[in-house]
């Protein structure tokens, strides 16, 4: 497991939500109140506060 942690740590966001998307798995914001098991272990990097609105549409980058 550590080591998957360590190879996503240099991972662009951007590009594993592309990955997750692909895969079908739209709805993949995480809940503002998750918590790690291990708080001394980084699991992010920067972080920015967003606001989004759904569509219901499966029209990607338009």
């Amino acid at each position: 497991m550590a080591n998957l942690t360590q190879r996503l740590e240099k991972c662009y966001s951007g590009a594993i939500y592309d990955v997750m998307r692909a895969r079908g798995l739209e709805n993949c914001v995480l809940p503002h109140d998750i918590m790690g098991l291990d708080l001394d272990t980084k699991c992010c990097g920067p972080i920015f506060t967003l606001r989004g609105v759904a569509f219901d549409t499966n029209r990607v980058n338009e």
